[in-house]
């Protein structure tokens, strides 16, 4: 096992049957397979230099604090923790390191890839839903196991969760090129997913469909890389399958029930599809100019090229940059109204900063926030089929901003929160 480099008295185990196993890094933990009461236990302790540090130990009580609040089959399951040893299940199989090293002939298939890879984003969705960003993302630290190929993510102590954030850490070489300079977030774990998935992809087995994933994951732009698990676990490359259509009927469900129950009101948004043909009152924050020049342009769309004495542009692009602009706009707008002012005055809302109720309601108001872009979504499809997949790349990029956005400003908050107790 390799360790990370963090910023920032030896149990026996109970008397079970203890075997050494082998690890690498800088040597800052020793790790035990210890058999107790008949079951096999994976323990982790400090090693003899590093029994009496501060900072290991308290990765050691972190990474079983987090670990222990995570309930999911792709996470390992943590036991207990008596101060100085860390239990975990065992794990009947070898790391991700492991494969790359000895060039398992798995990592030439490309549907063991996908697979591997949907796994790691099923967990990480998990953990990123749970409050938790793992932080720490790397080949040694993603198991699989010999029966079934199951992933198995491991080692929370870098982990970032708001409440028990003490210690911090990183690998060089998987960390996001913003990581050590503000706050953790979802985007830190896509990074190293992108990073880890090039690593197991390097033996030529890398198409143009996974090239553009992982270079979409990796980019070093926060904003401009796949905005949630969930999302990136849509894009990954698989046979046949460019455009799961599971999905396409499931967004068309989601955005029919969203639709029925919950009112949508664009309050600032003028229906583009219908402008020209309809009778319509001018948006709330929309000048005259601005609504005469939308339905200028919607008309000079529906004329013939020869009528608009155009040669370069196309109807369908004009139609598309008409669709960013009130997705980017809209989108924006929502975010500003709804989600940016819980992060940015909190005690207007009734709790105090970093308070778990704050979460909440962030989290809530994240999810309303989607919703309401999906639903704009796939009214603008009902309008515009042809610009379908052009529309779904837009709302993505529009929320992956706004919730990048979101998370500079809790996080400035945090450090103003936390310069004023100092």
């Amino acid at each position: 096992m390799n360790e990370s480099e963090f910023n920032g008295g030896l149990s026996a185990g109970e008397g079970g049957e203890e075997t050494l196993l082998p690890s690498s890094g800088n040597g800052r933990y020793r790790f035990y397979k210890v058999r107790l009461f008949g079951i096999n236990h994976f323990v982790k302790r400090p090693s003899e230099e590093f029994i009496a540090d501060y900072l290991t130990l308290e990765a050691l009580r972190k990474e079983y604090y987090v670990g222990f609040q995570l309930n999911h089959s792709g996470i390992v399951r943590y036991i207990k923790f008596d101060g100085q040893s860390l239990y975990e299940e065992f794990i009947d199989g070898e790391s991700l390191r492991e494969l790359i090293d000895r060039k398992d002939e798995r990592l030439k298939s490309r549907a063991f890839l996908a697979d591997i890879c949907g796994q790691i984003l099923e967990a990480t969705g998990y953990m990123h839903r749970m409050g938790v960003v793992h932080n720490d993302l790397k080949p040694e630290n993603i198991m699989i196991t010999r029966v079934g190929g199951k992933v198995k993510i491991t080692d929370f102590g870098c982990a970032y969760i708001g409440d028990n954030d003490t210690t911090s850490g990183y690998t060089r070489g998987y960390m996001a090129p913003e990581q050590d300079k503000i706050s953790p977030s979802a985007a830190n774990d896509i990074f190293q997913i992108g990073k880890i998935m090039e690593e197991l992809s390097e033996g030529g087995n890398m198409g143009k469909r996974w090239k553009k994933f992982t270079s979409k994951a990796t980019n070093p732009e926060a904003e401009r890389r796949f905005p949630s698990a969930e999302s990136a676990a849509r894009a990954i490359p698989r046979r046949g399958n460019r455009k799961p259509v599971y999905f396409t009927a499931l967004f068309a469900i989601a955005a029919a029930i969203i639709f029925l129950t919950y009112p949508f009101k664009h309050e600032n948004l003028p229906e583009v599809a219908t402008q020209v043909n309809k009778e319509q009152t001018e948006p709330s924050t929309a000048t005259k100019e601005d609504f005469k020049s939308r339905v200028a342009t919607e008309e000079t769309i529906k004329k013939p090229k020869e009528a608009r004495n155009e040669k370069s542009e196309t109807p369908a692009k004009s139609t598309e940059t008409l669709l960013s602009d009130e997705i980017s706009r809209y989108v924006a707008d929502y975010y500003k109204r709804n989600v940016h002012p819980i992060v940015e005055n909190p005690e207007s809302f009734g709790f105090g900063p970093m308070s778990s109720e704050q979460m909440e309601a962030l989290q809530s108001a994240l999810g309303k926030a989607k919703s309401e872009a999906y639903s704009l979504g796939e009214k603008m499809k009902s309008k515009y089929p042809e610009s379908s997949g052009f529309i779904d790349e837009e709302i993505w990029e529009a929320i992956s901003r706004e919730q990048t956005k979101t998370g500079v400003i809790y996080s400035q908050q945090v450090q103003s929160q936390q310069g004023e107790k100092e």
